[in-house]
């Protein structure tokens, strides 16, 4: 028998090749129409093909953004950004405010949840990977610049924790019977979280505050060596005066007391 292993083409591969028709075709496309076109073939070249036919077919050879997104129904996309930049800004009230318009917009929460895993992916990714574009295909330059920018606001960690929380309630939101609920419940979580603080900058916060402490204590006069003596010495004088003293007080007092017998006598 014959077996064949059948791979995912990348991103990059479809869009070249997709790209190459619509040039030879005549048609004019934007590369980042282009790139929604092989993020929904999801690895198959031949669904990249029949949804490129759909599209010609419903806006003809001069393809606009609005009407990809239209027909690919990802006209909610405008959320994604919204979402995250409210969560980084700790907004919990605006993420509530933007999962409603989407809700009345007619977006599937169960859906729409997916697409926010895969933006704060992107997110992640590009907080990790900078500009290395070697597994950040996927984006187009406009779009890789926008969510390295909007990532900046966030410490790696907090961004790992962010999507950590995504991954947690996926299957909870998957199986619930109101995903609306579970979608707001999860994003006020994120965005009630605090920061996260990354250990290199806690170990420079200790090292700079060590520094503060030893130059106190450098600062601080030392002891008098002279002055301890002399006090020393002081000491043992007033001792001895005291000492003086005391005898003083009992030789009067013996002879008052000889002195108050021979009178009783």
């Amino acid at each position: 028998c014959q077996r064949y292993d059948f791979r995912r083409s990348s991103l990059k591969q479809i869009l070249n090749n997709v790209k190459r028709i619509a040039e030879a075709e005549g048609i004019v496309v934007s590369e980042k129409s282009l790139l929604w076109i092989a993020e929904a073939a999801d690895g198959s070249m031949r669904d990249a093909l029949s949804i490129f036919d759909q599209i010609i077919s419903y806006a003809g050879h001069n393809v606009s953004d609005e009407s990809v997104e239209e027909l690919l129904g990802l006209t909610d996309r405008k959320f994604l950004l919204q979402l995250s930049q409210a969560v980084f800004d700790r907004d919990a009230a605006a993420c509530l405010k933007i999962i409603d318009d989407g809700y009345y917009a007619g977006i599937d929460m169960k859906f729409f949840y997916q697409m926010l895993m895969g933006h704060f992916r992107k997110l992640f990714l590009a907080k990790i990977m900078g500009d290395e574009r070697e597994i950040l295909d996927d984006m187009t330059g406009e779009e890789l610049t926008t969510l390295s920018k909007q990532a900046a606001e966030v410490s790696k960690e907090t961004m790992q924790r962010l999507l950590d929380i995504l991954i947690t309630e996926e299957e909870n939101i998957r199986r619930s019977a109101a995903p609306r609920l579970n979608l707001e419940s999860t994003l006020v979580r994120m965005a009630y979280m605090e920061p996260m603080i990354p250990i290199d900058v806690i170990l420079s916060r200790m090292e700079s505050l060590e520094k503060r402490l030893a130059g106190v204590r450098t600062k601080q006069k030392p002891v008098n060596t002279k002055t301890s003596e002399s006090s020393q010495f002081d000491a043992v004088g007033d001792n001895k005066a005291a000492e003086k003293i005391n005898v003083s007080f009992a030789t009067a007092e013996e002879v008052n007391g000889q002195n108050s017998g021979q009178v009783r006598e």
